[in-house]
């Protein structure tokens, strides 16, 4: 599996920290270490994994970190990363469901197209595209929805690991730190992102 690989390569010395979960590597970076960490902080991002095959990297802002270790001990980090393994199967096998059936249709309807109905060729093209298009922002969309109850099972398992007010004490600090970053910019945070 791999995803956010231009992040993963931009881990500069060793990391902070090192769980082994079962064949997995996972390693904790500070978020200050790369370039550019503000485009992530200042768009309220304060840990972004990216991961490359058994290896995972979590860059993480130092503060946030503190604030909110549990959330990153190795059993919850442990259904992050099955998160992650399903969540690539599922985005592999949904591509597998409308990609390929819709590929394999799109070249037989060109051949057809092309031997039987040449005058036509470009508005057929036309209209394929559009299926395409069309197929396409299903596919996002049941994928998206996918994702979203994977991320809710992950989180309700993680809840029951930490504990309810465990959990509910951590989401309250995570709403203090964000509020606490982005308190001296007031509520406009789109000058951040100039």
């Amino acid at each position: 599996m791999k995803f956010n690989l231009k992040l993963f390569n931009k881990a500069n010395g060793l990391p902070f920290d090192v769980q082994k979960i079962n064949k997995n590597t996972v390693e904790f970076y500070y978020l200050d270490t790369i370039e550019q960490h503000e485009k992530y902080t200042n768009s309220g991002r304060f840990a972004i994994w990216a991961g490359k095959d058994d290896i995972f990297r979590v860059f993480i802002q130092k503060d946030y970190y503190i604030a909110l270790k549990p959330f990153y001990k190795k059993e919850v980090n442990e259904i992050w990363i099955n998160f992650l393994h399903s969540a690539s199967k599922k985005n592999k096998k949904t591509n597998l469901m409308f990609i390929v059936p819709l590929l394999i249709f799109y070249v037989f309807a060109a051949v057809i197209s092309s031997i039987f109905f040449q005058e036509q060729l470009m508005l057929f093209l036309l209209m394929m595209l559009s299926v395409v298009i069309v197929s396409n922002y299903f596919q996002n969309k049941k994928l998206r929805k996918d994702m979203q109850i994977m991320n809710d099972e992950a989180q309700i398992k993680i809840k029951n690991i930490l504990g309810k007010k465990v959990f509910e004490e951590l989401s309250v600090a995570q709403d203090k730190h964000y509020e606490d970053f982005f308190k001296p910019w007031g509520n406009n945070r789109s000058e951040l992102n100039d």
